[in-house]
């Protein structure tokens, strides 16, 4: 982890289902997921906190959106190019977002490196569809929940901004339909923006890492602090072609504050 960066609304240190409880208790919204093929998901969004999941969204009724990255900032830009493809479908400018760092677990394996992996330069590229489709079926959601309320068509609302918009004028925010929204079935089958209308992809936008990175709020692997943390060193062979004879191990996996695991004995051919 060292030399990973974290937004201050990070969530590393929580499980999902502890992630989506701590959602929750900001008062109500629509928690989204997209789920990886052969994974089972429910319909509905009760139930997703027990899903195998991949990407997340939560619109909560303060109307603050935040976005569940799953691949590491190393100064490469996922923390601002992933958010764009989601914020893109979802019609909300990237200054409406909060990001969270996304915790260990299947659901976040990088399906082109067979790992929960940063590298190779292929983290847009996985993401492009399943971060695209997430923002487009919760754009599909919110629009049928304020259907519902103003009693319309679907389709003469629209979303705009933050907003769903009525033929007639009527305006929601995100934040008040996201409760009903959470009702409704995912939409399986969404249709995606036209690459003509895009206004974030392919445009040069401010990185929403940086901030944190020049007022010094940005936390990095190094410095987290944990009660009774261990440091771990690699311990070198002294002579070429030498393996590990033995070495014990007990000090590191009870973790005892200050202990030190003795030097491995080394076989030297």
């Amino acid at each position: 982890m060292s030399g990973r960066s974290r937004d201050v609304h990070r969530a590393t240190d929580c499980s999902r289902r502890g992630f989506l409880q701590s959602a929750a208790r900001l008062g109500g919204g629509l928690v989204l997921a997209i789920a990886l093929p052969g994974f089972r998901t429910d319909s509905r969004a009760a139930a997703l906190a027990s899903s195998q999941l991949n990407a997340w969204l939560i619109i909560s009724s303060d109307n603050s959106i935040t976005i569940l990255v799953d691949r590491s900032e190393m100064g490469q830009g996922v923390y601002t190019a992933l958010p764009m493809l989601l914020a893109e479908e979802l019609e909300v400018d990237l200054s409406q977002i909060r990001i969270a760092a996304a915790p260990a677990g299947e659901a976040y394996v990088n399906a082109l490196n067979g790992g929960q992996i940063t590298g190779t330069s292929n983290s847009v590229p996985e993401a492009w569809e399943k971060l695209r489709k997430a923002g487009a079926q919760a754009r599909s959601m919110l629009i049928t929940a304020a259907a519902r309320r103003w009693r319309v068509a679907p389709s003469s609302c629209h979303a705009s901004d933050g907003r769903i918009i009525s033929a007639q004028g009527r305006i929601a925010s995100y934040g008040q339909l996201a409760d009903a929204a959470a009702k409704l079935p995912v939409p399986k089958e969404v249709p995606l923006k036209n690459p003509v209308d895009f206004r974030l992809i392919g445009r040069p936008l401010a990185r929403l890492d940086t901030p944190g990175k020049v007022d010094g709020s940005a936390e990095f692997g190094l410095d987290v602090k944990l009660p009774g943390m261990l440091y771990a060193t690699v311990e070198l062979c002294p002579e070429l072609g030498g393996k590990v004879g033995s070495v014990d191990s007990d000090a590191a996996r009870c973790g005892s504050s200050g202990s030190r695991v003795p030097m491995p004995v080394w076989i030297i051919p």
